[in-house]
């Protein structure tokens, strides 16, 4: 006995599964879903040109590495990037202009990583506005700072709420044994 499949929805057409079944089947449908995406990626509009890029639409979980990679495989050389601490937005500057081009056409519109991330918007900027936006990007904490940095090590603890810290407390206890 066959199963009744619903009707899809006015111009929607299900993907093939040729008899694929199981875990397979929603393998196969990933797979093609994720080539249908590829065929109706849009086309960068035209825009001067310049070695910026400013790429928006960036989400996680990816690394530096990554991502430098993938802007590297149309033959860029990057001589400048920066990535927001969220990972969300990247400023990349190209040895030449052609490059920054290239990487622009292949990259606009594209998922990227393939299967969690959102279509990016890649746009030409001037080196002055990145840094613009780069200087005035809150930056982050180091993980020293975090964890109360060298001196937490050595000894030293930092205050705890309410302004005691853990060495009155131990001077305290102290007194109260004496």
């Amino acid at each position: 006995k066959g199963l009744a499949s619903a009707p899809s929805p006015k111009g929607v057409t299900p993907p093939r599964t040729d008899g694929v079944r199981g875990r397979g089947a929603n393998m196969y449908t990933a797979v093609t879903t994720h080539m249908d995406a590829e065929e109706e990626r849009k086309q960068a509009p035209p825009a001067t040109s310049t070695r910026v890029l400013k790429v928006e639409g960036l989400k996680r979980p990816f690394t530096e590495a990554q991502l430098r990679e993938r802007l590297c495989e149309e033959g860029g050389i990057i001589t400048w990037l920066w990535l927001n601490k969220i990972k969300s937005v990247c400023f990349v500057e190209f040895e030449l202009r052609d490059q920054a081009h290239s990487v622009r056409e292949s990259l606009y519109d594209e998922q990227w990583p393939p299967r969690t991330g959102q279509r990016l918007l890649v746009s030409f900027t001037s080196k002055a506005q990145a840094e613009e936006v780069v200087a005035s990007a809150p930056t982050a904490v180091p993980l020293a700072a975090r964890l109360g940095g060298i001196s937490s090590r050595l000894g030293h603890v930092p205050p705890a709420p309410g302004g005691r810290t853990v060495e009155r407390e131990r001077e305290r206890e102290r007194e109260r044994e004496g």
